[in-house]
């Protein structure tokens, strides 16, 4: 081996590097070895902001982006800069679209109250919607203390009754559909084949033993497909006889479902042994007007528990 003497010694071009002693004063703190300064610590003078991280002093940011009284940490989720708003604006638009698209196309549930009342166990149905108005099915209070507490159920829940709506003429549906009509003044709707039973309620009525203290009225005759209804809330009534003359289902398209009265029940249908009663006309009429509904329809009968459609189809004995 043989020395290159240190005056004739050429720094590499690529390589180039300072003095080790140079190295040490300017790259690597005093108790650290020059040779791993350069990967442990760099000179301040050659250090050079993140970019990708950039971010205004805090000062800048709160002056920009936050009112006075706000901490600059919280600035940009309580308000964001100006030019940012219009993306918002467009994001808000098409929020309202999505939304009026929905309510158009998707079920829209209506508030339903469930009284059961009277010996025969008769669901009354009250709906209502969202500015408390309401409507009662087939209103069957049948003495003071059911009356009673019809009356504070619908206080309870700070309803405005508007109509009453039958959906047919016997005497456990019409009990309590005198007292309502003129406890709250409101009228009375139902298919004009029940005013025969409507004329004979009273006798009805005695024949099992109960009192009528209001005698029923029907105001305004309601049509087959009619459709009927108040603010939010409308129903299309199907004239369905075959358990009684003049029966009516009443079909909420919107908000899927149906109020069938005593034509359709759970796994049952309605007695034909009564006076205008027919078991062709009543099937005849389930298979038109209710098994044609969307499966998933919501059947709310006259007695017992909800169903729907899709369920009656599979496990209905008599259909």
């Amino acid at each position: 081996m043989f020395s290159i003497p240190t005056e004739n010694r050429t720094t590499h071009p690529l390589r180039a590097s300072q003095p080790k002693t140079e190295h040490r004063r300017r790259y690597a703190p005093p108790n650290q070895k020059p040779h791993t300064a350069s990967v442990m610590r760099l000179a301040t003078e050659h250090r050079k902001p993140q970019t990708l991280c950039a971010s205004p002093p805090k000062t800048e940011h709160r002056r920009r982006y936050a009112p006075p009284h706000r901490k600059p940490n919280t600035a940009d989720v309580t308000r964001l800069p100006t030019e940012n708003r219009e993306t918002l604006n467009i994001f808000f638009f098409a929020e309202q679209l999505l939304f009026h698209y929905f309510c158009e196309n998707y079920p829209i549930f209506m508030n339903i109250l469930t009284l059961t009342a009277n010996p025969f166990q008769v669901n009354t149905y009250i709906v209502y919607n969202s500015d408390k108005q309401a409507i009662i099915i087939d209103p069957a209070c049948s003495n003071p203390e059911e009356q009673n507490y019809f009356i504070r159920e619908i206080d309870k829940h700070g309803l405005t009754p508007a109509m009453i709506l039958l959906t047919h003429g016997h005497i456990d549906h019409i009990l309590g559909c005198g007292f309502m009509r003129e406890h709250y003044k409101i009228p009375v709707f139902a298919h004009e084949f029940t005013e025969i039973f409507i004329a004979q309620a009273e006798s009805s009525a005695d024949l099992f033993g109960l009192h009528l203290s209001h005698p029923p009225v029907i105001d305004k005759f309601i049509e087959h497909e009619q459709t009927i209804g108040i603010d939010q809330i409308s129903f299309k009534a199907f004239h369905t006889p075959g358990h009684a003359s003049g029966s009516l289902c009443f079909y909420s398209e919107t908000s899927e479902l149906v109020f069938s009265g005593d034509v359709l029940f759970q796994q049952s249908i309605g007695r034909t042994d009564l006076p205008t009663g027919d078991m062709d006309v009543l099937l005849f009429h389930i298979r038109k007007y209710l098994l044609t509904l969307p499966p998933q329809t919501i059947v709310y009968p006259g007695h017992g528990p909800k169903t729907t459609i899709e369920n009656e189809i599979h496990t209905n004995p008599f259909l």
